[in-house]
């Protein structure tokens, strides 16, 4: 037994001095030799932290994800421009751009359509200046439009409007309707009817885009639908060079297709005003130079001398008569007046 406790201790310092030979060999700073069961916590601890840092990043990802799938959040209202009368330093943004404001309308029904038109487009190219809660108000457009009603019947019209109680003009369909029946002249179709049916609308000296547009306004007015008579009357009022040009060509437009038609004679217009430029701008032709011919000399007239006439015979002036007219016939006898007896002129003489 004290054999064996020999040999076993002898055996553990021979062991001992092996390991301490091995790692006498090894470099001061690495670590040593670690246990298998704490590598093993040590390599779950790293894992878990893995997995931890992996969660958090899909984490991130899926709101990522989501947020660019959701709709974009509404762009707030911009402010309305400011209106008239008021200072263009109190508005907080200005627009990108400024129309023309409607002209001041005086109640010339002439030019009532004219007035609504200026309206309607500044409206549409400025409509956030008319925002309420973020969308157009038309109670707005009809107060803006009646404060450009400032002068004559128009203007009495106007504060008779705004003064009522509730605003009778709550929408912008109602108020033309009002408008149309005070400033706009009646009758507008059979005036448009009765023109397209005179020479009164042809073309004449005009421009062909002037004598277009007037011609469309008359359909609209008149409420032609049918193309084949738009066609029929636009030929009527179009110059005839331009009508038989078009006529003439090789494919001329069919006398339904109206917008063709207007094309056409658009085209045609526009090359009647190129040749005419370009000959205005051509010199003429030079004459040929005139040779002066030689001439013989003239000989100066010589008036034909006038023969002298004889003087005329003095008239003898006439002699007075000195004889006495009553003594031509003699001794007259001397009657009465009455009774015709002579010797006397007169009862009781």
């Amino acid at each position: 037994m004290a054999r064996f406790d020999a040999d076993a201790s002898g055996e553990e310092s021979t062991s001992d001095q092996d390991h301490h030979s091995l790692t006498s060999y090894l470099a001061p700073s690495s670590p040593p030799r670690a246990d298998p069961m704490s590598m093993d916590d040590n390599e779950q601890q790293r894992l878990s932290a893995l997995e931890t840092s992996i969660q958090n990043i899909e984490a991130v990802l899926t709101c990522l994800i989501s947020q660019q799938q959701q709709p974009p959040a509404p762009a707030p209202a911009p402010a309305p421009a400011a209106g008239p009368g008021v200072p263009t330093g109190t508005s907080p943004g200005r627009p990108l751009i400024r129309p023309n404001p409607p002209f001041s309308f005086d109640g010339d029904r002439t030019l009532g359509k004219s007035f609504l038109h200026s309206v309607k487009q500044y409206w549409r190219l400025l409509p956030e200046a008319f925002f309420v809660n973020g969308a157009v108000s038309e109670e707005k457009v009809v107060c803006f439009t009646l404060s450009y009603m400032s002068k004559d019947s128009a203007a009495s019209w106007s504060e008779r409007m705004s003064k009522r109680t509730p605003f009778p003009f709550p929408t912008w369909a109602l108020f033309v309707t009002k408008f149309k029946l005070r400033f706009v002249e009646e009758n507008e179709q059979d005036h448009a009817l009765a023109r397209l049916e005179t020479h009164l609308y042809y073309m004449g000296s005009r421009d062909v885009f002037k004598y277009t547009d007037e011609y469309d306004d008359l359909l609209d007015l008149a409420g032609y639908t049918d193309d084949l008579v738009k066609v029929t009357k636009y030929r009527t009022g179009l110059d005839l060079k331009i009508n038989q040009a078009i006529t003439t060509s090789g494919n001329p437009p069919r006398l339904t297709d109206y917008a063709e038609w207007r094309v056409r004679a658009f085209r045609q217009y526009n090359a009647e005003q190129a040749a005419k430029a370009s000959r205005g701008h051509v010199p003429p032709p030079r004459a040929p130079p005139i040779v002066p011919r030689p001439r013989a000399p003239v000989l100066p007239a010589v008036a034909p001398a006038i023969a002298a006439r004889p003087a005329p015979a003095p008239v003898a002036h006439p002699i007075p008569m000195e004889l006495d007219r009553t003594r031509l016939r003699g001794d007259v006898c001397r009657t009465c007046f009455r009774c015709g007896s002579p010797g006397h002129l007169a009862p009781g003489e």
